[in-house]
């Protein structure tokens, strides 16, 4: 079923599309292939991003023979599954075989496998609370120790690691689906080794979805920190790291970054902002020149737009007014302005403030999203972002923040604070607070520093499934869009007919299926954010995703059969 076909095996393969993502929905209550005192271990399988520390005992419901997933092509996608250790498991590892599909294969070295550390941190909020123990760091080795500014994660490429007898310990899965992926089930197996030996085999199915994902029309930034000035103290970060951050940053779907170097790195940044594929307005925070010789700067530098970031969240009439008279003078130098802000306070400044990035869970953006949503408001026509503490280790709120609570928004990005922020000597210490405004807060990082490059979390992750989630419902839109134009031209050529081409009555049926699915989808999300995550679990995202790809693919397979 996979590369080329007649249209008879590609209607064949969609059915077996929609087949396997229903598979891919229920494969958690598959038993596992090897669950006795022999092997050792019992597989299972949680929900992405579902919490769960080393003492999660698996329910048998939960066991599982299968890691599956679907993705389209050029997509990063994740799964997990987790061990139960009935006894002391030693050097645990991993081989993954080739995913193939007939003459197609997913390569071996496109699966990732990491181990999700469980670590004890100084509670998941913005400050030093109550110690709590917190899945986050992904790692291939999970025993090194983790101080100071820079340490070595290992160096290595493969998971090792060892499970207590009754404990568990989660990994992470990630497929790099190639950007040429013929569309089809393809199948492999990811074996468990245990001290050497073979204890369990898991069957990993990767359904590559027949459509590639649009573009959203959306900017997803990140307040990124970095800085090329070896003045800067413990934020200086050589070239090579600086670049290792910024692919890792487009890597998870972000389409633009912050800027805090002085000018004379700008041309450099910029550059390699292009080369990655960032499209969006850069908020420049480094400057210390006039707006207009900075202009220049960026105009020899490329395409990208500099915004200049005023004083950051104005909160009260003072600072607001302060604020104004700074950006007004950046106007009136040529340049565009933003910043962090409540948007009471945004409006009292509305005509010095050309991009806003709102405070959520405030009175007046709540009422201002639900007038959005509800249709009774009509969206200001600046462009309009919202922020949040990206550093929090709530995986669900970065995923929904970053996808379908946008949508649900009607704004036009996300712009959360921060990559990483280096304001203490060794930021893996969670209980050394850097203190200001009276109060202790914890190390801001949604990524850990190491020799080998940036060392990815659960919530970085949730954040690139969130970005895609805005893929998929931009695709579902287009999808609908282009299935409108197909029944317009049908309809067209049958005029003058005895009657209108049947086919015109099943587009007219998959529109509207479409259009249920979003608005049943829609419904569901609370214009409060607060309310949001409260009610919505991590499943029911992943559900939201699996109700989207089905639409996608009822309305492909029709866009195909004319």
């Amino acid at each position: 079923m996979c590369g080329a076909m007649h249209k008879t095996k590609k209607i064949k393969l969609f059915k077996n599309v929609i087949a396997v993502f229903v598979l891919f929905l229920s494969f958690n209550s598959h038993r596992a292939v090897f669950s006795d005192e022999t092997s050792g271990c019992v597989p299972y399988s949680l929900t992405p991003f579902q919490k769960a520390t080393y003492r999660y005992v698996p329910a048998d419901r939960e066991r599982a023979d299968t890691v599956a997933l679907a993705a389209c092509p050029g997509e990063f996608e994740p799964a997990t599954f987790s061990l139960y250790a009935l006894k002391d498991l030693a050097r645990v590892g991993f081989a993954v075989s080739d995913l193939r599909c007939g003459e197609g294969v997913i390569p071996a070295a496109e699966v990732d496998i990491r181990i999700v550390k469980v670590w004890t941190q100084s509670g998941d909020d913005l400050w030093v609370d109550v110690p709590v123990e917190v899945p986050e760091l992904l790692l291939y080795r999970d025993d090194v120790e983790l101080k100071g500014r820079r340490p070595s994660a290992g160096g290595e490429r493969t998971a090792l690691t060892s499970v207590p007898q009754g404990t568990s310990k989660q990994f992470w899965v990630t497929v790099k689906v190639p950007e040429d992926a013929a569309a089809g089930e393809y199948a492999g197996t990811i074996a468990v080794d245990v001290a050497g030996g073979r204890a369990a085999s898991l069957a990993l199915k990767v359904t590559v979805l027949p459509f590639r994902l649009a573009r959203p029309r959306r900017d997803f930034l990140i307040y990124f920190r970095a800085n090329l000035d070896p003045t800067r103290g413990a934020e200086y970060e050589p070239w090579d790291e600086f670049e290792r951050q910024v692919r890792n940053i487009r890597e998870h779907g972000f389409t633009g970054a912050s800027i805090y170097s002085r000018e004379e790195f700008l041309p450099a940044i910029l550059k390699k902002y292009v080369e990655a594929g960032f499209t969006s307005p850069v908020p420049y925070l480094g400057r210390t020149k006039g707006v207009a010789e900075v202009e220049e700067i960026v105009k020899k530098a490329g395409p990208l737009r500099v915004v200049y970031y005023g004083m950051d969240e104005p909160n009260s009439p003072d600072k607001a007014e302060a604020c104004r008279k700074l950006f007004e003078g950046i106007q009136n130098a040529g340049g565009t302005t933003v910043t962090a802000i409540m948007k009471k306070y945004a409006d009292m400044i509305w005509d010095s403030i050309d991009i806003v990035n709102y405070s959520l869970c405030d009175q007046k953006i709540d009422a201002y999203i639900r007038g959005l949503s509800e249709g009774r408001v009509r969206k200001n026509t600046k462009r309009e972002w919202y922020y949040w503490q990206i550093m929090k280790e709530r995986p669900k709120t970065a995923r929904l923040m970053s996808g379908f609570f946008l949508w649900k928004s009607k704004l036009d990005g996300i712009f959360p604070f921060c990559y990483q922020t280096m304001n203490i000597e060794d930021p893996y210490d969670d209980f050394t607070p850097w203190e200001w405004a009276g109060l202790k807060w914890r190390p801001h990082l949604v990524t850990y520093p190491s020799k080998e490059g940036p060392i990815d979390t659960l919530q970085w992750e949730a954040c690139r499934e969130g970005i895609d989630d805005m893929k998929y419902i931009a695709t579902l839109e287009d999808t609908i869009r282009r299935l409108r134009n197909l029944r317009a031209v049908l309809r067209l050529k049958s005029m003058g007919n005895d009657g209108e081409d049947p086919r015109v009555a099943r587009i007219d049926r998959i529109i509207a299926d479409s259009e249920k699915v979003l608005k049943e989808i829609d419904a569901k999300i609370d214009p409060d954010c607060l309310k949001a995550l409260e009610k919505l679990t991590e499943k029911d995202l992943v559900d939201f995703r699996a109700e989207i790809v089905r639409e996608i693919v009822k309305g492909v397979k029709a866009l195909e059969e004319q």
